[in-house]
């Protein structure tokens, strides 16, 4: 054999080498990748055996019935499962931090919900739930500052998340439209909608229990120009914010808004009363004053604002 024979089998072996490095490559590629689809089918089929049959909408609504309790703690642990498969499944730390918080964790609540912020820094309602938590606990100053975020948040990126969320999220919400005939893109919306409302309103009533009252006049005047004044009540707290600063004036302006809006509130009378009264109106606070008594007399009690308000099902 000469040079040029050696030299054109030295290239044919070479590049039969190469070839089967490649191949090699290929094969591991395509198995790691097929293990890869197995290995998750093999978790879906897992989850879907661990998953309650009851739905978590109905749990969610009766969650203080003793036997819906002792369900929570099975999504608990389904959830748990959910995120030791797919630790990046902010969804479902967050209903687990939900969870939590029904069956009256809120340790392992707050915990939950730092996870699902930190898997996914754009979503309304972790921000939300989380800093209703603080605000409950009457920790303000932590709770204004998740409140604050969850209002910088789009509602895009909200929705978006949601409608990813087709085992957890979307699953909720489908049943509720189902049981309301409403359309779920609506009730999408719409609850986005309130959570920023009731943001604000949270942000407000943070301020004011700190005893921030310019805050709550700043912030109560900003949710008047995006959503109006529901119920009197950014009015209302900005008339008591401007009467604990000593500025009757603009107090008595504030409340007789609020009243406008909601003549049946009494404690806006009471303030109004006193308002007029620092401001030398004697005739005038007295007839707030009487009608602010009257009014507590013969209406229901009014639940109070911060009892109103309840983490979501996110």
């Amino acid at each position: 054999m000469n040079l040029t024979a050696k030299s054109i089998n030295l290239v044919k072996n070479i590049g039969q080498s190469i070839i089967f490095f490649y191949l090699i490559i290929f094969l591991a590629i395509w198995s790691n990748t097929n293990f890869g689809k197995t290995d998750y089918t093999a978790k879906l089929a897992i989850l879907n055996r661990l998953r309650p049959h009851f739905e978590f909408h109905n749990v969610f609504y009766e969650y203080q019935i003793p036997y819906r309790q002792k369900q929570l703690r099975l999504y608990i642990n389904y959830f748990d499962w959910v995120v030791q498969f797919m630790p990046d499944h902010a969804d479902a730390y967050g209903m687990m931090g939900l969870c939590y918080h029904l069956i009256g964790d809120d340790k392992n609540a707050i915990a939950s919900y730092k996870k699902a912020i930190e898997y996914n820094p754009s979503f309304l309602w972790s921000y939300y739930n989380l800093g209703l938590i603080y605000f409950k606990r009457g920790e303000y100053a932590i709770a204004s500052e998740l409140i604050q975020r969850a209002l910088r948040t789009k509602a895009q990126h909200t929705t978006t998340f949601i409608l990813m969320s087709e085992k957890i999220y979307l699953t909720n919400i489908v049943t509720e439209a189902r049981g309301t005939g409403k359309d779920y893109k609506k009730i999408i919306e719409d609850q986005i909608k309130e959570g920023y409302l009731k943001s604000y309103i949270v942000l407000m009533l943070s301020a004011y229990h700190q005893e921030n009252y310019e805050d709550v006049i700043r912030v109560a005047d900003l949710s008047l120009r995006i959503h109006g004044d529901v119920d009197g009540v950014f009015t209302r707290y900005a008339g008591f914010a401007a009467y604990q600063m000593k500025a009757y004036t603009q107090a008595v302006y504030l409340l007789n808004e609020s009243i406008h809006v909601n003549p049946n509130n009494s404690e806006a009378f009471q303030i109004l009363g006193l308002s007029l009264q620092a401001l030398g109106k004697d005739d005038l606070a007295q007839g707030a004053l009487i009608k602010g008594k009257y009014l507590k007399n013969i209406t229901t009690p009014s639940i109070p604002i911060e009892n109103t308000l309840e983490l979501k099902m996110y």
